[in-house]
């Protein structure tokens, strides 16, 4: 969205705008304004048929997700029409490393992108951005081609090192056991005759990548209205933190047979612990006592 043209506020006197035309022009401000960095909040937006479409009015800092939550994807062309020539854009990813998403290097048609180094980029991590500008049905990235190569190199380097630690730890996804005496305690859960569950820091391994996490957190439960239920304690891997996923209450479930009706973890997040929730229960407790709600460890040690 362009700025209102020259002369838009220049009737003198000024109240010869009527109000239609002042409210058209400071909207069309606001629109242009937004497009400008710093200008408004990400906008979050999934790909189209490979298509990035940003919403109206368009944003300048985008968060790229995959089409329909797919674990990889790829654009190869940036809708222009809200965005006049010399406009900037950046895209970011949204859900690494959950979700890859590839930027196709001249892939044809309007909105297509020219990058520097003339090749196809992924957007690989929250250190790496895309900076786009619009040339007349162009994107063309806004970088120095050697700091770009530079970013790439190191970028290729810390996977590699990371996917070495990942070996020496046993070449597995799942939970880091910390050397010494308190290793169990990395992500370990505990309770603390409450319905919250505390949950402490912790490293881990997920597709050869290491996450740290400095907590501690805590997850607070609420009790089943009828029937028993099953609840997850996870961590988040795009985010970095631990929260709980919900379950559904069922007539048939007990703690002997709670596997099966424990819900799937969902992607991009590794369980840590299953909660068993009754209906009235006050607390959680470390083990079955057939009163309360209880936890589970669910942890996987790559290191065990």
């Amino acid at each position: 969205m362009p700025f209102p043209a020259p002369g838009t506020f220049a009737p003198s006197p000024l109240t010869a705008l009527t109000p239609a035309q002042l409210s058209s022009g400071l909207e069309a401000m606001n629109a242009a304004a937004q497009q400008l960095p710093g200008g408004g909040p990400p906008a979050l937006i999934a790909l189209a048929s490979h298509v990035l479409v940003p919403t109206s009015p368009a944003p300048w800092l985008i968060e790229v997700d995959s089409e329909g939550g797919t674990g990889t994807d790829y654009v190869n062309t940036i809708q222009n029409t809200q965005y006049p020539p010399g406009s900037i854009i950046c895209l970011i990813p949204a859900n690494y490393p959950a979700h890859t998403i590839t930027v196709k290097n001249m892939a044809g048609g309007v909105g297509q992108i020219h990058l520097s180094l003339e090749t196809d980029l992924v957007l690989n991590g929250p250190l790496l951005s895309l900076l786009l500008f619009e040339n007349y049905g162009i994107w063309q990235q806004l970088v120095i081609p050697q700091n770009m190569a530079t970013i790439n190199a190191l970028t290729a380097q810390f996977a590699l090192f990371q996917w070495f630690l990942n070996q020496l730890a046993g070449g597995t996804d799942g939970v880091y056991q910390l050397a010494g005496a308190s290793g169990a305690s990395s992500f370990a859960c505990t309770v603390n005759d409450s319905m919250t569950v505390t949950v402490a820091s912790g490293a881990l391994f997920a597709a050869a990548v290491l996450y740290a996490w400095t907590g501690p957190g805590s997850v607070t439960f609420t009790a089943p209205a009828t029937h028993p239920r099953v609840d997850l304690i996870t961590y988040v891997l795009a985010t970095g933190a631990v929260h709980s996923v919900t379950g559904v209450e069922q007539a048939l479930l007990t703690p002997s047979n709670m596997a099966t009706y424990t819900p799937a973890t969902p992607a991009g997040e590794v369980l840590l612990a299953t909660v068993f929730l009754r209906p009235g229960s006050s607390m959680i407790r470390s083990a079955n006592d057939n009163s309360n709600g209880f936890v589970t460890d669910a942890r996987t040690f790559v290191n065990a």
